[in-house]
């Protein structure tokens, strides 16, 4: 399963709230909200050097943020910034173009 930026430090407090509602996991809580139609943050991990010809396997709006912010950092560029929302998959190809361009290797999301 991708997993968001700090999980290992939060998963206990993440699995306590859980199981105080009967939930037994992450896996089984995104099951539920997709069983109520309601929307849910999910992850596509990027890994510099990949193919730019991809499908996202979900719709926007996409959250684009590098996973290693030391390294991105390092290769500043003008329209450089923490978080980027955008709307469509092309903007995140983009995105994707800006960062890499700049000179960061690592990758988006995390694994």
């Amino acid at each position: 399963m991708a997993q968001f930026e700090g999980y290992e430090r939060r998963e206990a407090k993440i699995l306590g709230v859980l199981k105080e509602y009967g939930i037994s996991s992450i896996d089984e809580c995104k099951a539920i909200c997709d069983e109520k139609g309601i929307d849910r943050p999910d992850t596509f991990v990027y890994h510099c050097g990949e193919s730019l010809d991809f499908a996202l396997p979900f719709g926007g709006p996409f959250i684009v943020k590098p996973s290693n912010g030391p390294e991105y950092w390092a290769h500043p560029y003008e329209t450089q910034k923490k978080v980027y929302k955008v709307e469509t998959e092309a903007e995140v190809k983009n995105v994707l173009m800006d960062i890499y361009g700049a000179g960061y290797e690592g990758c988006f999301g995390h694994s």
